[in-house]
């Protein structure tokens, strides 16, 4: 099983890596794109290895994929994740109680 929280945290050392670099607006956009719908409560699965498709493409028009590696580690890495054809996803919610009145 794995929780949003592991995708998020996927997608965070993604983004910990492409913010390295200057992108066009398009590959910014498609990569909001791609942090919205990783940071929904349940995250559509299939919409996300779409979005996520979508930023590579744009990334892989440079020759980023090719020339650092680290970056390619944490594409590969979010890849993995959220390809995992056992994929079962869950939340974490938060438990709250409840102050007597």
């Amino acid at each position: 099983m794995i929780t949003a929280t592991n995708i998020q945290s996927a997608y965070n050392d993604l983004y910990k890596e492409v913010r390295r670099y200057i992108w066009d607006f398009d590959t910014v956009s498609a990569l909001a794109d791609l942090e919205v719908e990783t940071y929904q409560t349940f995250p559509d699965i299939e919409q996300l290895i779409k979005k996520f498709d979508t930023f590579k493409r744009y990334v892989n028009d440079t020759d980023v994929l090719r020339e650092d590696e680290d970056v390619k580690k944490a594409f590969d890495e979010f890849e993995e994740i959220i390809n995992d054809d056992n994929m079962e996803l869950y939340a974490n919610l938060k438990d709250f109680q409840e102050v007597p009145v």
